[in-house]
């Protein structure tokens, strides 16, 4: 199970094929031909392929979480021009 401390945690299965190949495509896109190498445990290169996926999907997220934020500050602004001194917004 490969999880953090904010999601569920999730199931991870490699799909195994000949030609020493190995691919999790379905939720990250990637494909090695190191499988003898996964294998003997060697995982450095498995890992950090899911590291960087991990990532990209938590800035996806905080991206589109601070946009919806920002557009809840303008909106509420706008209703109560009077309160909008008093929203701080960080950055």
């Amino acid at each position: 199970m490969i999880g953090s401390g904010d999601r569920s945690p999730a199931a991870f299965a490699l799909t195994i094929f000949p030609q020493n190949r190995c691919a999790h495509r379905h939720r990250i896109g990637l494909t090695l031909y190191s499988l003898d190498r996964i294998m003997l445990g060697q995982l450095d290169e498995l890992v950090e392929a899911l590291q960087t996926h991990d990532k990209e999907q938590r800035f996806a997220e905080l991206v589109t979480t601070t946009s919806t934020e920002i557009a809840r500050i303008k909106a509420a602004a706008g209703r109560h021009p009077a309160d909008a001194s008093t929203i701080q917004t960080c950055g």
